[in-house]
């Protein structure tokens, strides 16, 4: 069997876009060196669980599936790719969901939307005020924010009126007083927060997990984490807030 062929018996298993990349050119998806199909796009954007991407081809939107083909008739000016088995598309300026189908799954349309994590997304609504939804449409509490970001760990950052940031747990309800000048979700605990100093990283409980404060944090990878101070240095640092290692000094 030739390589072409043994590319073909792994893409018809439906297992090999998972593995699949985006085209230099952005016309097609690629595996192992070679064309995942025969057919060309103005523009495709990467695969997502079940095995569907979106493409451009006329200056229209709509989703492939693994051998290149279109998994529904409609035809949107933007779309995304699927998450939880939704995709956010754009039409007539207005943003909202389908399934697998194509099919709008809620009657709503917003002014922008997001993706969904967790069984929760971020919308836009028509006042231009942040909130979020659940799958079915439907809202997810009934505050709506300046803005209001993806659900990670069961809390979301959302900006009150008064400019500042806060966590949300998924009912909408603060989960601790502390409000900050920009705020990160939670990763494993942990998230990244600014006050008037600087950058730093808090716990659950909304307080600094170390007195140093920086130009910019990273949230902690496997209990390390790169910060940069205000004088360009650049530091890895723990959980601690000790420094582990230097990799750049003053600039």
């Amino acid at each position: 069997m030739t390589r072409i062929d043994n590319l073909k018996e792994e893409t018809l298993n439906n297992e090999a876009w998972k593995r699949s990349v985006v085209s230099n050119d952005r016309t097609y998806h690629s595996y192992r060196g070679l064309p995942f199909y025969n057919e060309r796009f103005d523009e495709v954007l990467s695969f997502h669980t079940p095995g569907l991407a979106p493409v451009r081809k006329n200056d229209k939107w709509f989703h492939i599936n693994s051998h290149g083909k279109p998994i529904y008739g409609q035809r949107y000016d933007r779309a995304w790719g699927y998450y939880e088995g939704l995709a956010t598309v754009m039409k007539d300026g207005s943003y909202f969901h389908i399934d697998t189908n194509g099919k709008q799954v809620y009657a709503e349309r917003y002014m922008w939307c997001g993706n969904f994590q967790y069984g929760l997304c971020t919308v836009q609504f028509k006042n231009s005020r942040y909130g979020h939804i659940l799958t079915e449409g439907s809202r997810a509490y009934d505050e709506t924010y300046l803005y209001a970001g993806d659900y990670q760990e069961s809390y979301a950052v959302v900006q009150i009126d008064n400019g500042l940031h806060v966590h949300i747990d998924r009912n909408g309800k603060m989960l601790n007083e502390k409000g900050f000048l920009d705020l990160t979700p939670y990763h494993k605990g942990i998230a990244s927060a600014k006050d008037s100093v600087g950058w730093f990283h808090i716990n659950m409980n909304g307080e600094a997990i170390y007195d140093e404060r920086y130009d910019s944090v990273e949230p902690f990878y496997n209990g390390h984490a790169r910060v940069i101070t205000k004088y360009g240095e650049i530091k890895i640092i723990n959980e601690k807030g000790n420094i582990l290692l230097s990799i750049r000094g003053q600039l």
